[in-house]
């Protein structure tokens, strides 16, 4: 007589003389494990979306824990400080492996899983750093760093799009289908694997990179954050993966903080991508509380880790990890863990501004784009600060829209030559009843022989008349000339600015006193 065990359309036969030989059966969950003295281990698999794992546990002394990460740039900013951070905790005994890929979804990862296209950073137990750390190195496939090592943890990352707008059909697929590699890359030794949600785009744009904020959210922080929880949710209760952290709610909350009053990018280095300093501290900081303390013992708060570098520069935003910032980050990590799905709140919130408001609108933080602009306006919504206004902005192209976010100069380039935007007109939505005493638009001329005239009006009358603006030289070609309209004191009504070109222009900062009542 012959035995034969079936489970979802894959079977193994099992004789007598098998079971008397040892043969023993274990339900692993997601698979049977048969094994028997002398022979092959053989494993009948199935596609349970249920995890199985227990949760994450101190590991043996003398052992090493092994961690794979997958993922693009924001799973390299979430693990960038951790060896440098266990090195100055005197732990020794882990070793990490990054798969990377700028940009990539996991399914673009599982697409090419077989295939050299990724960066392999590379972390050895007891080393001062990363030994390989190297994005533009793309000679490694993630087949073969997953048979590099028997790991005890995977965490994957999946892009911010798809993070934004949920699965396809085909990525649920291919994430379901690289989880089950990796569970049978090593039957015996399953590991845990971890899902974790990565960080909002910046409130503040900068150049392209983080325009997906306004492309799908209106510029609604906020509406992105819920969005990417929704696809955690999903992730977790429909596949099987076994935990899951989120680091867009640890930088959510760090950027409540007073770390974040007067960040030029909303705790990021360049809209996208994490602060060089404390907002990647922060998210190591999750990382380290929630995969390695089970395993190590150690706790978060043993860390007195430092990290110097400053730099407030768009693209290069920096902000060191020291005594004052390091237990701000470390509170934000640990909000995360205890509160997932919320965010929690660090400062206090200021109160509604009142008297006289001071206030300013940097435009290269916010996206124009005039191409396709329902009924011609394109619209902007609560911006500028200290209390956000929305805007209505609108243009007539000579050819073709022009429009260059030049974040590097803090301005924008309105207009090229043939292709000038001719008017150009910004009017506000909600100062309706505000006392408007100055207005202020920083600007300067593209080309000598065709200069830019700016007018501003006020509740529908014209404070400033149109006026000629100086063209832009290296000396003020990150602030360009000031114009003002100067309004009274009893002014009121939405604020309207037209400049009127036949070139090109640049537009630096708008400046409004107003008395809030």
């Amino acid at each position: 007589m012959t035995i034969t065990l079936l489970r979802d359309g894959e079977f193994i036969e099992v004789s007598p003389e098998d079971l008397k030989s040892g043969l023993k059966v274990e339900d692993k969950g997601r698979y049977f494990l048969f094994s028997m003295p002398g022979k092959d281990d053989v494993v009948l698999g199935s596609d349970i979306t249920m995890p199985y794992n227990p949760p994450l546990r101190r590991i043996e002394a003398g052992g090493t824990l092994d961690i794979l990460c997958i993922g693009n740039s924001l799973t390299a900013d979430a693990v960038e400080h951790l060896p440098r951070m266990l090195k100055g905790m005197g732990i020794g005994n882990v070793n990490i492996d990054v798969i990377y890929h700028g940009g990539w979804s996991l399914l673009n990862h599982w697409n090419n899983f077989r295939n050299t296209k990724c960066s392999r950073y590379v972390y050895e137990a007891g080393n001062d750093d990363w030994t390989e750390f190297n994005p533009n190195l793309l000679d490694d496939c993630g087949a073969d760093v997953l048979a590099l090592r028997e790991y005890d943890v995977v965490t994957l990352q999946d892009d911010t799009r798809t993070n934004c707008s949920g699965w396809s059909e085909e990525g649920r697929t291919a994430f379901l289908e690289m989880v089950d590699c990796i569970q049978h890359a090593r039957p015996a030794h399953r590991p845990s694997i971890v899902y974790f949600a990565p960080h909002c785009p910046a409130a503040k744009l900068y150049t392209t990179h983080n325009t997906i904020l306004w492309e799908l959210f209106d510029g609604d922080q906020g509406k992105c954050f819920e969005a990417f929880l929704a696809q955690m949710r999903e992730v977790t209760s429909r596949t099987p993966v076994d935990l899951f952290f989120s680091n867009a709610t640890a930088v959510q909350n760090l950027r409540t903080s007073e770390l974040n009053e007067n960040h030029p990018l909303d705790l990021s280095r360049d809209g996208t991508h994490s602060d060089y300093g404390v907002t990647r501290f922060c998210e190591s900081a999750l990382f380290f509380q929630y995969v390695l303390k089970p395993f190590l013992g150690a706790d978060i708060s043993e860390c007195r880790y430092a990290f110097g570098k400053s730099d407030d520069t768009p693209g290069k935003c920096s902000t060191p990890v020291d005594d004052r910032t390091r237990p701000i980050a470390v509170e934000a990590a640990l909000n995360a863990l205890k509160t997932p799905f919320e965010v929690t709140r660090m400062s206090e919130e200021k109160p509604p501004v009142e008297g006289l408001v001071n206030y300013v609108l940097k435009l290269c933080d916010y996206p124009i784009s005039l191409e396709d602009a329902p009924g011609g306006v394109c619209t902007i919504k609560k911006a500028g600060a200290p209390a956000g206004i929305d805007w209505e902005v609108s243009g007539e192209a000579h050819d073709k829209f022009v429009i260059l976010n030049g974040s590097a100069n803090g301005r924008y380039k309105i207009g090229a030559n043939a292709d000038y935007v001719d008017p150009f007109v910004m009017k506000t939505s909600g100062l309706a009843g505000k006392k408007i005493s100055k207005v202020s638009v920083w600007m300067s001329s593209g080309v000598k022989e065709k200069p830019s005239r700016v007018s501003v009006s006020v509740g529908g009358r014209e404070y400033l008349p149109p006026t000629e603006a100086a063209v832009s030289t290296t000396a003020v070609k990150n602030t360009g000339f000031e114009y003002s309209a100067d309004c009274g004191s009893s002014t009121e009504g939405e604020v309207e600015i037209t400049i009127r070109s036949t070139a090109a222009f640049y537009i630096y900062k708008i400046y409004i006193d107003y008395e809030q009542e």
